[in-house]
């Protein structure tokens, strides 16, 4: 209340909506269309956005806006790396990871060939951008993917007894391997490798500093040209995650029971210590923690994190206890588990599923909320 409130019902209402209308089932309605729908949509939008995005990247655009104690706003091809139309390129990344398992899955079971052709369409735009992020969590979240969905796959077959089928299964989960071993290292690299060597071109670069916009085109150096960050991770490999962790621990332990609130952090910090990292640096304020688990912590403290953690324990079980269930009940099943595993990856550097309304957040309830729907579904229903 010191620091502000409407902020906070703002985030709360967004949680409350994630639930009850995300996670939350009726049994009567027929989901699968439903899903189907939304998966379809998910992917024409993550389509356009990563089409727009190689648009910006091959035609060199490039616009920032600067804020002092905010977030920078970045779009097309900067500081060396792939922002394009997305807010930002890890999120962008991991949304495209997302997306992959979706078009394996729906290439798996399509009969026509034209749609065949559009899934290999849409997923090499996908890899494309993940190249060109130049994201480290992207390629984790794209290995974690491929991996669960290999896994489950696997886990799949030995529940249903389709014993004959594991020989055939080991060689495809040795070709996916490759396969994902090529999409997040070699291909990367050798597209990186490639673009660095070309010449250099001019670009048009639109900067923002105290809402004044200037507009210039400039001759990028050698440098500027490359893709890498070699800026953010020489000095490093955390690229500041380290010091962010540490700042948010501090401020935990000084409210271990209630937290700072979600939208407070910056505040509260300023006025009570001003000298911790994620207000006392270079760069800006950090209201983020880049972990999903440390900003519980700060946010809520004991009495957010151990309900949130006894939720997730409990639905882990529920599922682990259901399995066969699921994979016979929905075509959906080695998906929804494949894109929870990726997204539970991705909250160890990045805060998602709950505090954000992103595409990733969104698809992580609806798969949690279905597996759990059906753990719960009786046989007769």
């Amino acid at each position: 209340r010191k620091y502000g409130i409407y902020k906070n019902i703002r985030i709360f209402a967004f949680i409350l909506f994630q639930f009850f209308i995300l996670y939350l089932y009726n049994k009567e309605d027929d989901h699968e269309s439903k899903l189907k729908i939304y998966l379809n949509i998910f992917l024409i939008g993550t389509f356009i956005l990563s089409w727009i995005s190689m648009i910006h990247f091959i035609t060199g655009y490039s616009k920032y806006i600067l804020n002092n104690n905010s977030p920078h706003l970045v779009y097309g091809f900067t500081w060396g790396r792939l922002f394009g139309a997305y807010w930002d390129p890890n999120i962008a990344s991991v949304i495209c990871s997302l997306s992959l398992i979706i078009i394996i899955d729906m290439f798996r079971n399509a009969e026509k060939k034209f749609s065949k052709f559009l899934l290999v369409l849409f997923g090499i735009m996908q890899v494309l951008y993940i190249v060109f992020s130049d994201s480290r969590t992207g390629r984790i979240c794209l290995i974690m993917a491929i991996a669960s969905y290999v896994t489950f796959n696997f886990i799949k077959l030995i529940l249903n007894g389709e014993y004959k089928k594991i020989n055939n299964f080991f060689v495809k989960m040795a070709v996916s391997i490759m396969i994902t071993l090529a999409l997040t290292v070699t291909v990367p690299e050798g597209v990186k490798f490639a673009y660095n060597q070309l010449p250099l071109q001019t670009t048009t670069e639109k900067v923002t500093i105290n809402k004044k916009l200037k507009i210039k085109k400039i001759k990028k150096t050698k440098k500027d040209n490359k893709i890498g960050r070699g800026y953010d991770l020489e000095n490093d490999i955390s690229n500041k995650r380290f010091d962010i962790w540490n700042s948010g621990i501090s401020i935990f332990r000084k409210n271990i029971f209630v937290g700072v609130s979600r939208t407070n952090i910056v505040p509260y910090a300023l006025k009570v210590m001003p000298k911790t990292f994620i207000v006392h640096n270079t760069q800006m304020h950090f209201s983020s923690m880049h972990n999903l688990y440390v900003d519980i912590l700060v946010s809520q403290g004991l009495l957010g994190i151990i309900p949130f953690m006894l939720f997730m324990i409990l639905s882990a079980i529920n599922i682990l206890k259901n399995l066969k269930k699921l994979f016979l009940s929905s075509k959906y099943t080695v998906m929804f588990l494949s894109i929870i595993m990726t997204l539970i990856m991705a909250t160890m550097v990045m805060t998602e599923i709950i505090y954000v309304d992103s595409p990733n957040s969104t698809l992580f309830w609806i798969c949690l909320g279905y597996l759990n729907y059906l753990c719960l579904k009786k046989e007769e229903d």
